[in-house]
C-alpha cells in the first residue's frame, strides 16, 4: 500500500484516527470524494511523489 487520500486541506483520509490512512489504487478509488477536493496521491512515506489520475 502507498496511496493516500490528501484532503483539499493538505492532510490526508484517516491520518492520526486510528484508522487505515494508506490504501491500495483499488481501495483508495473506492473512496476518494472527488468533489470534496480529495485527490489520490502516491507517497514514498516521508513525500508526496505525484496524484494519481
Amino acid at each position: 500500500m502507498k496511496y493516500r487520500i490528501q484532503n483539499a486541506n493538505g492532510t490526508f483520509l484517516n491520518a492520526g484516527t486510528g484508522l487505515n490512512s494508506w490504501f491500495t489504487l483499488e481501495g483508495a478509488r473506492g473512496l476518494v470524494n472527488y468533489s470534496d477536493g480529495q485527490r489520490i496521491v502516491e507517497h514514498d512515506g516521508v513525500s508526496v511523489l505525484w496524484e494519481i489520475l
